[in-house]
């Protein structure tokens, strides 16, 4: 699995001085989040839901 900070990035974000974070997933791009630790949280979160609810995104397909 891809370290954790290796899947947040910034996006543009429309308002000047604002700043947009995303993470990436198989599943996705989640956000737009305030911060890069928002961002981080976020997709932590989203891999333990995953985990919980037996979603593989693909993972344990044959």
């Amino acid at each position: 699995m891809p370290n954790i900070i290796d899947r947040i990035f910034q996006g543009e974000c429309n308002q000047p001085g604002q700043e947009e974070w995303f993470y990436r997933a198989r599943e996705g791009i989640g956000g737009p989040y305030l911060s890069k630790d928002d961002a981080a949280s976020a997709l932590l979160s989203f891999i333990h839901f995953c985990k919980e609810n037996g979603f593989s995104g693909g993972r344990n397909d044959n």
